[in-house]
């Protein structure tokens, strides 16, 4: 069960990193970062809803929230819940644990 949630948490990691990609292509024609539905990012699926919050020109945190209800909900690293996932503007990732090395 460990193994599919961390897979799963891993899978929506990647959502996180691709939605980073795209917000760095929309500022360089843009005058401030952009919202998911600017950048054309995925706003769900079956067990994570992901958002950006705080875009401005400096500016943007994506996360990823687990879905209640899902197994996802409970993902934990030892005592650290892995939910929201987040990244932001500059790299920095939350929960540190939660993320691999």
């Amino acid at each position: 069960q460990q193994y599919i949630k961390q897979s799963r948490r891993t899978a929506a990691q990647s959502m996180l990193l691709d939605i980073q990609q795209r917000e760095e292509k929309w500022r360089v024609n843009n005058t401030t970062y952009g919202s998911l539905s600017d950048v054309g990012g995925t706003a769900t699926d079956n067990y994570y809803n992901y958002a950006v919050s705080g875009n401005t020109p400096t500016a943007y945190t994506v996360s990823a929230t687990a879905k209640s209800g899902t197994s996802q909900a409970s993902d934990t690293v030892g005592s650290t819940s892995c939910s929201p996932l987040t990244i932001d503007q500059g790299g920095t990732k939350s929960p540190d644990t939660c993320w691999k090395k």
